[in-house]
Parts: structure tokens; C-alpha cells; sequence
């Protein structure tokens, strides 16, 4: 059975109070802008792992080491709610 990776958020800013994110207001712009700020965030915010993974960590002596199951992250937000990254 595949398990839901729990998720802890760190922000810069307070949550709004709607539960939207900030960059979800904003208007896609894909038709006259290829840099499209909302669809890089709403990428960006798909790129959250929802199922627990595996992976193999680097070891200090450049060696592979044992595989194990990341089943909790935490996604680091910019100050429009976006996605900076997650670490594990």
C-alpha cells in the first residue's frame, strides 16, 4: 500500500485567510509572455511529491549507501506561496 508523504511548509509570509495561495491570483499570461509567471508556480507546486519514495543517499566517501523511504518532506515557499523546493 503506497502511504501519502506528509508534508511541513515553512513561508516567508501568513497564509491568506481564503486558503489560496498568493500566485494563484495572478493571471496566466502564456499568450503574450513565454515566461509565464503562474504556470512556473502552479509547476513548480505540482512537482510536490504526494507518495512516499525511496532513495539511496551519497555517503562522505563518495560511496552509495543504503536505500530508505522518505515519507516526510518540507516545502520551503516564497513570498507568493510558491514553491521554492522541498527537502527530505
Amino acid at each position: 500500500m503506497v502511504k501519502l508523504v506528509e508534508v511541513k511548509e515553512e513561508r516567508k509570509k501568513t497564509p491568506r485567510k481564503d486558503g489560496k495561495k498568493r500566485w494563484e491570483m495572478l493571471t496566466c499570461t502564456c499568450d503574450s509572455d513565454p515566461l509565464c509567471n503562474r504556470c512556473d508556480f502552479e509547476a513548480a507546486e505540482n512537482s510536490i511529491p504526494t507518495n512516499e519514495f525511496k532513495v539511496k543517499d551519497l555517503l562522505d566517501d563518495g560511496k552509495v549507501g543504503p536505500e530508505r523511504t522518505v515519507t516526510k518532506i518540507t516545502v520551503l515557499r516564497g513570498s507568493m506561496d510558491d514553491v521554492i523546493g522541498w527537502v527530505f
